[in-house]
Parts: C-alpha cells; structure tokens; sequence
C-alpha cells in the first residue's frame, strides 16, 4: 500500500460486483490499524462479506463494533443498511412530510397510501 494513502481521513472503494471492494477494504482498515490509525470500515453490501472478513458479529449491523484484533491503532467495523441509512437521512433532513413521502412514495403505496396526505395522518 503507497505510504501516503493513509494520509487522507477517508478512502472510499467502489466497483463492480465481485472485484475484491470488501476483501481490499478490510486489508487497508487492518494495515492502518496496525499503523497506528484509529479506523473504520464501514459497508453497505446486503450480503454482509464485511462482517465475515473481520469476524464481527451481528451486533455490528445496529452500531459500529471493534474488530478482535491486536494492532497498534483502533479498527472498527460497521454493517449498514442502505435503505434504513436512506431514510434517516430523509427523516432528518426533510422540509416536510410531503418530501418524505414523495422520497419514499413506493414504501408508502406498498403499505396501502395511494395519496398525500395519507389517510390517518395529522398533518394537511
């Protein structure tokens, strides 16, 4: 790994499909670790290879967890779900109910509201 990559707080990796993104992910958060670096890994992947790699348990899907390892700096892990993640942030940052509710309309309409506002609610 060049030195100077773990001069940058954030690394991102991304590809497609069966590339290696969670097996090179959890080898940089390990080096770093024993570099000294406090770290997180964190991952959207559905099928939770991230939690397999580092050896963390379930635990990990609700909160960031430290992996059981021996290194010199902190290594974390974290197990997110897209969706849930998505819709805190919505939650969070939207104007108005409407905004949710269009940002989320096929969640909405799965659970039986076909218009705004949705029957029950208390908000016009």
């Amino acid at each position: 790994m060049p030195r100077d990559l773990l001069d940058h707080p954030l690394l991102v990796v991304v590809g497609a499909g069966g590339v290696g993104k969670t097996t090179l992910a959890a080898a940089w958060g390990l080096h770093a670790a024993r570099q000294g670096h406090a770290t997180l890994v964190m991952t959207f992947d559905p099928s939770l290879r991230l939690k397999d790699a580092l050896g963390v348990s379930e635990e990990a899907r609700d909160q960031a967890v430290r992996v059981p390892v021996r290194t010199r700096g902190r290594l974390d892990a974290a197990l997110l779900d897209a969706r849930a993640t998505f819709d805190r942030l919505v939650a969070r940052h939207a104007p108005d109910l409407e905004a949710i509710w269009l940002a989320s309309s096929s969640t909405w309409r799965s659970n039986g509201f076909s218009k705004w506002p949705p029957k029950g609610s208390t908000t016009a």
